[in-house]
Formats: C-alpha cells, structure tokens, sequence
C-alpha cells in the first residue's frame, strides 16, 4: 500500500533507525555521498555567509542552475521516533518521492510528510533517497 506521496512503507514494518538512517545523493557531483540523519533537526538550504548557516548546503550537491534559491528550504526531524519532512517555504518546492509537499498557512510551511526507506527527496533539482547502513 502507498500514501499519497507515493511512500514506499517498509515491508518489515520496522521503523527508522537515526544512528543508521542516511540520505545518498543520487544525481550530480557527489552523488553517492551519504548525510547522516542522526540529528534531531536538519535544515536544508543555500548557504549564507551573512545568515545563519544550514546544517547541508544544497549549492554543493546541484545538477545545474538554476538550482535551490531559498537559504532555508527543508527541514527534516525525528518526530515521536519517525523521521518526517517540511518544506519551509522554498520557492522551488520539496517533492517526496516526485509529489509536491503543498504549503499551507500564511507562513508556507507544509505539514509534516514522514518519511521511510527508499523515499526519494527533491529538493529543486538536488535529489535523496533515505537508506539504511
């Protein structure tokens, strides 16, 4: 069974491990390049010397330009033991798995989509897919 997000659900139905669970990059220059998800918040966006910093700098991972143009775009966390992600407001959008998460609100936040194996995040044209080590 799939969500509306096309979620693929863990047939052992075993949830995700934070000290195992990683994102490979798939497309561009580094793709094969693991991110560790054992933090309890990760922000994804372009990369500011004058504003705070992202914990992962989209510009590093893109195919071509135009890329991610908002300096906070997601935000991915561990939410009662399930990892789960929000768009903040990017202006390129967050797709889990080819499906826009649709903002909502004055602030343009989408809800929480949980995530699990094998999901694919795109985040403009820099995509992820969720494996375990």
């Amino acid at each position: 069974m799939s969500g509306p997000f096309g979620a693929t659900p863990d047939p052992s139905g075993v949830p995700l491990n934070p000290r195992t669970a990683v994102l490979r990059c798939t497309l561009g220059p580094r793709a094969g390049e693991i991110v560790g998800l054992e933090a309890m918040n990760l922000v994804f966006g372009r990369s500011s010397p004058v504003l705070a910093p992202v914990d992962v700098d989209l510009a590093s991972y893109e195919t071509s330009s135009p890329g991610v143009t908002s300096r906070r775009h997601a935000e991915l966390s561990w939410e009662s033991g399930r990892l789960v992600v929000r768009d903040l407001g990017s202006s390129n959008g967050t797709y889990v798995n080819d499906a826009r998460l649709e903002p909502v609100g004055a602030e343009r936040i989408s809800e929480p989509h949980p995530l699990g194996r094998g999901d694919r995040l795109r985040f403009a044209n820099v995509e992820f897919e969720i494996i375990e080590e």
